[in-house]
């Protein structure tokens, strides 16, 4: 049973040891060693202000879906809904946290200029998107083609600014992250070229075989390759946990294979080898299993006890499910039919691995976003964490119930769709309950308790926070990844980072 309260003040994050142990002293204590701090000042407009292209865009999109999954008589209001999350929500949302990661990885705050190019990188995709999802259920190729290489755009740029931060060594022992990143956005543009050829209305051999290199792409590769780099460091930290052991070699061990399965299946289906598409799928399950095993270690130690972490582990385990199910279409189904059985692998993509992995990251994130103080937190989760089981099962259950060969009650589905979309009501009521949570604490003028954790931090331990003899826990401005008051450049619903490594795991 997945608890339905906030946590408990003996199960906040750890204050980190080594590097970041600046970051628990005292107000007015000295600076961290310039070789931990950030090397740029942060944005001054960044720090503890929403920024509405940053912020706010993914919420945007998720609305356009719920309006759109109530009007069925939209022109293809079931691909809409698809790409409405997959291109607008979530690729936005890729594109905003891995950006924050690699700032918080590689030290390096955000700036202005930074700040500035993120907008219109953001402006690209969401134009781009628009036009895309417009221009496909209309007939406009042309507005297609554009949105397409719109999209393109801002993917490629993104992996630029990615790649320039990762230079030079920096991230050290998590440059792993950088490559998973940086093949993740080498997969967009080509899984859109796949789009844009779809658009034309090719025949049904042809739309099959498109379709599957297109899902393979842009499904496993743009969106997979980041999923799994970014749990390497998330999961651990949403669970409360430790990091696996020599969790990074496997992930970098991972990574290969899920690149070789990736461009097995789109090249196998581009030329219309099913044995060649079946075996990438076959290589990407491998690669899959060899990456699981971090994500069991922190499990069993800890369990689930909350929505975020049980949320995105039902996305994994949907993940898996429509891995399987390509595999079994890729060895027995013709490309003539195959192409009815993935708009049904893109819904179950939407429902069951899409939605629920950004709702439970979003459930963490958010909380972390508002600053160290236990009792922000414990008023947030205690938000997201209402009828947290309910809101777990109803939603899987009516996708199962809808997969299945038997009559499906319309009541049900409505009930499981209405579940899952009640995360964005709770997203409002949860950062009110924060924001109030944090104006208590500002008019009792009491800060004790206040934790701060840091992604990069080789020291940080899972067993609960220090106390400071000297006085109550405020953050150090000058450490690397301060997190006191709202996050430093943090997308809106930023995280905190993670306390879910510790020392003896470097």
């Amino acid at each position: 049973m997945i608890r339905t309260a906030g946590i408990s003040e003996n199960e906040q994050p750890a204050e980190s040891s080594g590097r970041a142990e600046s970051q628990g002293a005292p107000s007015g204590s000295p600076p961290a060693p310039s070789s931990t701090r950030m090397p740029a000042q942060p944005s001054a407009r960044s720090k503890g202000k929403p920024r509405v292209l940053r912020d706010f865009v993914s919420i945007l999109w998720l609305t356009a879906a719920i309006v759109a999954a109530l009007n069925s008589s939209l022109m293809r209001w079931d691909w809409v809904l698809v790409h409405m999350v997959l291109l607008g929500a979530l690729s936005h949302a890729v594109l905003v946290w891995s950006e924050y990661f690699t700032g918080k990885l590689t030290h390096r705050a955000p700036t202005d200029a930074s700040n500035r190019a993120q907008d219109a990188r953001a402006i690209l995709l969401l134009v781009g998107g628009a036009l895309v999802v417009w221009g496909f259920p209309a007939a406009h190729w042309a507005l297609v083609v554009v949105g397409a290489c719109l999209v393109a755009t801002a993917v490629v740029w993104h992996a630029a600014h990615i790649a320039t931060r990762f230079r030079g060594g920096a991230g050290g022992r998590f440059r792993v992250v950088a490559r998973y990143y940086l093949a993740a956005a080498c997969c967009l543009p080509l899984g859109a070229t796949y789009g844009v050829l779809l658009a034309a209305e090719p025949g049904d051999t042809w739309r099959g075989r498109l379709m599957a290199a297109h899902i393979a792409i842009n499904l496993f590769g743009w969106i997979g390759l980041t999923v799994v780099g970014t749990l390497l460091f998330l999961w651990p930290t949403v669970v409360r946990s430790r990091m696996a052991p020599g969790a990074e070699r496997r992930t970098a061990h991972a990574l290969w294979f899920l690149l070789v399965g990736v461009v097995a299946i789109a090249t196998g289906a581009t030329l219309g080898t099913h044995w060649l598409a079946f075996a990438g799928t076959l290589t990407y399950a491998a690669g899959i299993g060899v990456w699981a095993v971090t994500l069991g270690y922190p499990l069993r130690r800890k369990g689930m006890r909350d929505f975020a972490p049980a949320s995105i582990f039902a996305g994994v385990c949907w993940a898996g499910i429509i891995l399987v199910w390509l595999a079994v279409f890729m060895a027995l189904g013709g490309w003539d039919t195959v192409s009815d059985h993935l708009y049904q692998i893109g819904f179950v993509a939407l429902w069951g691995f899409a939605l629920q992995l950004l709702f439970g990251a979003l459930s963490y994130l958010m909380a972390s976003a508002m600053g160290g103080a236990p009792s922000v937190r414990r008023a947030m989760d205690t938000v997201f964490n209402w009828g947290a089981t309910f809101r777990i099962a109803v939603p899987n259950l009516a996708l199962l119930a809808w997969l299945a060969p038997t009559p499906f009650p319309g009541w049900f589905a409505v009930l499981g769709i209405a579940t899952l979309a009640s995360f964005v009501p709770l997203m409002f009521i949860g950062a009110f309950a924060g924001v109030h949570a944090k104006q208590q604490l500002r008019a009792t003028g009491s800060h004790a308790g206040t934790s701060t954790t840091n992604l990069t931090a080789a020291g940080t331990s899972a067993t609960g926070p220090r106390t400071n003899p000297t006085g109550p826990h405020t953050a150090n401005p000058n450490a690397t990844g301060s997190t006191g008051g709202v996050a430093d450049g943090a997308p809106g619903t930023a995280p905190t980072p993670p306390h879910g490594i510790v020392k003896g795991e470097q």
